[in-house]
């Protein structure tokens, strides 16, 4: 049930959930760390009830799914909540709701960076950490324009002199920037996916014999030549299981795949999930799991699949 429930959501947003991933360090006794704390009560009676030992239904699947994104939606909104009490109004101007969508997305993307008061303030650090900013903030505005249509639309079809007078001044809600501001967190994981791409490429540019791996000199030679993402040090790249430390000749090299896919290359850590670079193997184990058709397999019939 873990696995799917993890599928789903690396798949569909490109959210990591903790302790629901095969490979996570949480995965045995804090897997359900996160709706044990959250939903304590479907805790109790389904996952860890006198029925699980027989099994899980695609009903138990939705269920854990709409718990979770029920849990994601509390924490978009937290940031959200913060940012709009400060204008100390019910309603906001077109320019000053974007500009709260804008301190939304850097304030939930960039949990550590100094809260400046605005997004004017704040896009120019955004700018830097992330190549394709611009690209998100423009999403921002085709969220808000979508908005506007929708609401547009809505005034056509009613009568009445107030509704026609609301769309008019362009006031915006808290309710509706909630609906906007979780429609772009869901679909924040394929745009990350580009910057994703952006650290491999760079990477394999300086992997000249195609091996998949970078020597730790030329790492950290990108680093100082201005490239800000490759900063981590030697013992979280080994604890990450990024660092190849198998050859004699060449010393210590980054495993390109390995590195792409470490937490460090998340853009949103939150204490029970992260939004990061899917894994390339994702397209490979759906074909596995399609040709199996089973829980299990065997190691036998694996490289058997494997082979062809």
């Amino acid at each position: 049930l873990c696995h799917v429930v993890h599928r789903y959501f690396t798949q569909t947003y490109g959210i990591s959930i903790a302790g629901l991933d095969a490979h996570d360090a949480y995965k045995n006794k804090e897997e359900l760390e996160l709706l044990a704390v959250f939903a304590p009560d479907y805790v109790h009676t389904v996952l860890r009830g006198e029925t699980a030992s027989e099994g899980f239904s695609i009903e138990d699947g939705v269920a854990m799914i709409v718990m979770i994104e029920h849990l994601i939606s509390d924490s978009v909104h937290q940031v959200l909540d913060e940012i709009y009490s400060r204008h100390g109004k019910e309603t906001v101007d077109r320019a000053t709701f974007i500009e709260i969508l804008e301190a939304w997305l850097g304030r939930w993307i960039f949990v550590g960076v100094p809260k400046k008061g605005s997004a004017r303030q704040d896009r120019e650090i955004y700018n830097r950490m992330v190549s394709d900013m611009p690209g998100l903030q423009d999403v921002v505005y085709g969220r808000v324009k979508t908005l506007e249509h929708l609401r547009d639309s809505d005034v056509r079809r009613s009568s009445g002199a107030r509704a026609g007078q609301h769309a008019m001044q362009r006031r915006f809600s808290l309710e509706e920037a909630k609906m906007v501001s979780l429609d772009i967190a869901k679909k924040l994981g394929p745009y990350w996916q580009t910057e994703c791409h952006d650290v491999s490429d760079k990477l394999a540019q300086l992997d000249k014999g195609n091996t998949g791996r970078v020597t730790i000199s030329k790492f950290y030679k990108a680093a100082l030549a201005g490239e800000w993402r490759f900063s981590e040090s030697v013992a979280y790249l080994d604890q990450a299981g990024s660092l190849d430390n198998s050859s004699s000749w060449y010393g210590p090299r980054v495993i390109i795949a390995n590195y792409v896919n470490a937490r460090s290359n998340c853009v949103v850590m939150k204490q029970h999930f992260s939004v990061c670079c899917q894994s390339q193997c994702e397209g490979y184990l759906d074909a596995l799991e399609e040709a199996v058709g089973a829980p299990s397999a065997t190691p036998e019939l694996l490289l058997v699949l494997v082979g062809d």
